[in-house]
């Protein structure tokens, strides 16, 4: 289980990698 910090990081490392993707494919 993640704790609430490490929620937040890896929400935070998920939609950066979405958003560099994107951005790449584009």
């Amino acid at each position: 289980m993640f704790t609430g910090i490490d929620h937040i990081l890896f929400l935070t490392g998920v939609m950066f990698f979405l958003r560099r993707a994107r951005d790449v494919a584009i």
